[in-house]
């Protein structure tokens, strides 16, 4: 946005213009990593919301589902660690992802009140070389010992 838009950011307010011949293109990858790092550093707006208080926690429930870390998990006979998470495709079992949850971090903006935000760390299956479908009953047999 520019200070034309009545929102006034310190990085954004060089006065200058452009010339020559433009083009629109996307950024992707490491590129796109670079620039809204810069940004969300560089902002004085954002700071107070780029400023979270980060909580490591054991276990989370949430929509009447239960998730627990691996560590959680340790020397407990049953386990609730693996998490299963449907691809955006949803054409076949092949899509989706198995995983296991290694940290789940708990995000607080104190200038927010009630604002948390939850991150699940999860350490991915290899879909090639870790699952396998059964062709007769259509079950996903995992091998957790192949992870990306």
């Amino acid at each position: 946005m520019s200070s034309n838009d009545g929102f006034q950011v310190s990085i954004f307010n060089y006065s200058g213009r452009a010339s020559g011949a433009t083009k629109k293109r996307w950024f992707s990858g490491p590129e796109r990593y670079i620039i809204e790092t810069y940004i969300l550093t560089n902002c004085e707006v954002v700071t107070p919301y780029y400023d979270a208080e980060v909580t490591l926690v054991p276990a989370y429930s949430i929509n009447g589902y239960n998730f627990q870390t691996k560590r959680h998990n340790t020397g407990k006979s049953t386990m609730n660690c693996r998490i299963c998470v449907k691809s955006s495709s949803y054409t076949n079992e092949k899509n989706n992802f198995y995983g296991i949850i290694e940290d789940i971090i708990q995000l607080t903006y104190p200038i927010i009140p009630n604002l948390h935000i939850v991150l699940f760390k999860c350490r991915w299956v290899d879909p090639v070389r870790g699952m396998k479908m059964h062709p007769q009953y259509h079950l996903i047999d995992v091998n957790f010992k192949k992870l990306y």
